[in-house]
């Protein structure tokens, strides 16, 4: 490959930079080649001087700053994780509040660690995503939950549900809720399916391609256009299910707006942020200049990655109350509840059974293959995501 091809690579500013500088352009030719018969991303691309006074490097620096935040983050949920294992009352719920939450953890740790090892965070920061789609499945169980905790009659409750339209009117003719209730648990459990895919894809791409490949490039966009689809179709279908049921939410005093904007909020930052900076990489809208205290890496990876910890460190404090443990604990010392022994708690918070019985309930809802073809007594028994058999009136299916 020849120089000027090497040269074509480089985002345009850099190439701009180097003007007629003909002994910087052969470095940087140099240094691509080298990076092309290794398989490696090119060093001068991750090249900063050290920062005066301190004695350390911009990477250095924001190492310090990511494990700082990221130890913050995790004190925070490990303390919120705790108070419910300790209070473990309602697994149902209680289960769904710990998945969000490990959210927090789970991102600030890939953060730390994509900051700390600039070259694994291609493969890092995909499995902090996949994580995301999980917690967003665990908001909506949550929701679902709090709605109507009994999973046996989950079915006839969304049948007796009035329909109604978008801007709230009731629907005339009105047949009952059960079909839209599936409609949203489809929108909603297919990100968990597509992240998985996603992630799996990025996995073996990042491991059977090249740094500087085109097709890595052309894929991973096309990767971030699905999830980014994907994420939002599903972020919609939670907000139209909880502005549907939000009197009835906020009735039980379980503060969904807060749960909601909590969780929300970081999701569409992450988003806007990955999109901001790939884009502005590839612009070359920031080039490296004299003193080359930031490197193009620390622009393009570290600096989105420690902006992401230090959004989960708001993220973690609102978490506080959005998701305190205090109202199960105040049922513990009214006895209103048995309390769950610790031990059995712990293990139950980390069952992942009912996560992967909702996709699989995704796809009956899809295909409509939830119908069993015996009746009993002029009723239809209809499998619902928690493997139970529910009973549901015959004629109020037919009228969906």
């Amino acid at each position: 490959m020849s120089l000027s091809q090497l040269l074509s690579q480089l985002p345009p500013a850099i190439v701009e930079n180097a003007g007629n500088n003909r002994t910087l352009e052969i470095l940087i030719g140099k240094a691509f080649a080298e990076a092309e018969e290794t398989c490696t991303a090119p060093y001068v691309l991750s090249f900063a001087n050290k920062i005066p006074n301190i004695g350390i490097s911009f990477h250095d620096l924001i190492k310090i700053l990511s494990g700082v935040a990221c130890v913050f983050n995790c004190a925070c949920c490990i303390y919120l994780i705790t108070g419910h294992i300790l209070c473990w009352v309602k697994p149902a719920e209680q289960r769904q509040i710990i998945r969000i939450i490990l959210f927090n953890v789970v991102f600030s740790i890939a953060s730390f660690f994509g900051i700390f090892f600039y070259a694994a965070s291609d493969y890092i920061h995909p499995l902090a995503v996949c994580y995301e789609g999980l917690a967003m499945t665990a908001l909506f169980l949550l929701y679902v939950n709090l709605v109507c905790p009994d999973e046996l009659d989950r079915a006839q409750y969304f049948t007796s549900l009035e329909r109604k339209w978008i801007n709230g009117k009731v629907k005339k003719g009105s047949s009952g809720s059960l079909r839209w209730f599936r409609m949203i648990w489809i929108l909603v459990f297919q990100v968990t399916f597509t992240r998985i895919l996603c992630t799996i894809a990025q996995e073996v791409l990042f491991s059977n391609t090249c740094p500087l490949s085109e097709l890595r490039a052309h894929v991973s966009i096309a990767i971030q256009v699905i999830q980014g689809i994907s994420t939002g179709i599903a972020v919609y279908a939670i907000i139209i299910f909880e502005r549907r049921m939000h009197s009835r939410l906020e009735s039980h005093g379980h503060r969904p707006a807060l749960k909601l904007v909590s969780f929300k909020l970081v999701v569409g930052l992450e988003a806007a942020q990955d999109i901001l900076f790939a884009a502005l990489g590839q612009s070359g809208a920031y080039f490296p200049t004299a003193p080359y205290r930031v490197s193009w890496v620390d622009f393009s990876t570290g600096i989105p990655l420690l902006i992401l910890v230090f959004e989960m460190t708001i993220v973690s404090v609102a978490f506080m109350w959005a998701y305190s443990f205090e109202e199960y604990r105040r049922m513990v010392l009214r006895g209103d509840k048995v309390l769950v022994p610790s031990w059995r708690a712990f293990f139950g918070a980390f069952v992942s059974a009912d996560l992967w019985r909702g996709v699989g309930y995704m796809f009956t809802c899809f295909t409509n293959s939830t119908y069993h073809e015996g009746h009993v007594d002029g009723r239809v028994v209809e499998i619902m995501p928690s493997v139970d058999r529910k009973i549901v009136d015959c004629d109020e299916e037919r009228r969906l």
